[in-house]
């Protein structure tokens, strides 16, 4: 990354939108300098993991480090869930982001919208803002079923590959249904995702055997905890400034009884 890329006019701007809300002076708060610096990097991760040079070792390292650093970036500053909605939706709206072995990345970003999209990490993330994030997920769900119920030939098609992996699916619906325990009116949206879900992978014996089974069990779980909103919103959604972010969600395929946050 370019060492001037928190500074300069662009970084001023950021600045002055991210304090906006809070009424300090920029150059008198380091904490909204840390936020415009943590924002502005964030969006040139977005922008630049898809164009990278093409050398495939240089490509595949470069993702690793992004997709890592990223995570600590929200982690450290869980309010550009609002600041970067724009970017965030954008990224994960466009099915070319999770191909090519961008899907390290692809999934960190899916993750991140189901665990900082909530007012607790900022009281700006509105019922409007989770329904935008839960939108764009959801159609990414349905498009997989779509593949799924296509000629047994498509399953071969790399563009069905590049999506439908156990860990790409497994971190998709969970972070659907936190989205739902956030807000209720979601919650017979996730279930009918999660069921449709359900069907397609019971009834396709050419799927990976071992992956087929995590994801029916995984979905399954969320159901019939999604079906006790009370439960799921214990279960489902960490205690503020939890620390074991990397446990859940380097273990998609746990059960849900051994969630490091319960």
């Amino acid at each position: 990354m370019p060492p001037t890329a928190c500074s300069g006019d662009a970084l001023s701007e950021r600045m002055n939108v991210t304090c906006g809300a809070c009424a300090c002076k920029p150059t008198l708060e380091a904490n909204c300098l840390l936020v415009a610096c943590c924002c502005a990097l964030s969006q040139v991760m977005l922008e630049r993991v898809v164009k990278l040079y093409n050398i495939e070792s240089f490509r595949a390292a470069a993702r690793k480090v992004l997709a890592d650093q990223i995570l600590s970036i929200f982690e450290a500053s869980p309010r550009l869930i609002v600041d970067l909605r724009k970017d965030l939706l954008e990224f994960i709206g466009n099915r070319r982001n999770v191909g090519e072995g961008k899907e390290e990345f692809f999934v960190h970003v899916v993750w991140i919208i189901g665990e900082y999209a909530a007012a607790s990490s900022d009281p700006r993330c509105t019922t409007e803002i989770l329904e935008q994030y839960y939108n764009v997920l959801e159609l990414f769900a349905y498009e997989v079923n779509r593949m799924l119920q296509s000629a047994e030939a498509e399953i071969s098609n790399p563009a069905y590959q590049a999506v439908h992996t156990t860990r790409l699916m497994t971190i998709l619906m969970l972070a659907l249904a936190k989205l739902g325990t956030r807000c209720q009116d979601l919650i017979p949206r996730v279930l009918l995702t999660l069921t449709k879900i359900i069907k397609q992978h019971s009834t396709r014996s050419s799927l990976d055997i071992e992956g087929r089974h995590a994801i029916v069990e995984r979905a399954s779980q969320l159901v019939a905890t999604l079906q006790h909103p009370s439960i799921a919103a214990a279960v489902l959604v960490p205690p503020p400034h939890a620390s074991k972010t990397a446990v859940a969600h380097n273990d998609p395929t746990s059960s849900l009884s051994l969630l490091p946050w319960t």
